[in-house]
């Protein structure tokens, strides 16, 4: 729980931005949670813009939210398509 502020920014961000980067009508969203950790993956999204939502997540002259706040932020292609791609959040509690 001592990460929930951090999980609704980086939900806000994403929110704010991935209407324009979603392939198709339907985006994907799958959690896990485990003891100290919250994996959060969106698909399918356009190629590149994986990158693009980690980037436009910066305001008011910060650093991006998305990487200043998650533990790591992997990029892959969905479905072997070259055409569209996951990204991969992960928060972790270090306690």
């Amino acid at each position: 729980t001592d990460r929930i502020a951090d999980v609704q920014l980086v939900a806000d961000a994403l929110a704010a931005h991935v209407p324009g980067a979603v392939t198709g009508s339907h985006l994907s969203v799958g959690v896990r949670v485990e003891p100290h950790d919250l994996d959060l993956r969106l698909a399918p999204l356009r190629a590149g813009c994986a990158h693009e939502l980690i980037a436009d997540s910066a305001f008011g002259g910060l650093a991006p939210v998305i990487e200043r706040l998650t533990n790591d932020q992997r990029v892959a292609t969905f479905d072997g398509s070259s055409q569209a791609e996951m990204l991969a959040l992960r928060l972790t509690d270090r306690r």
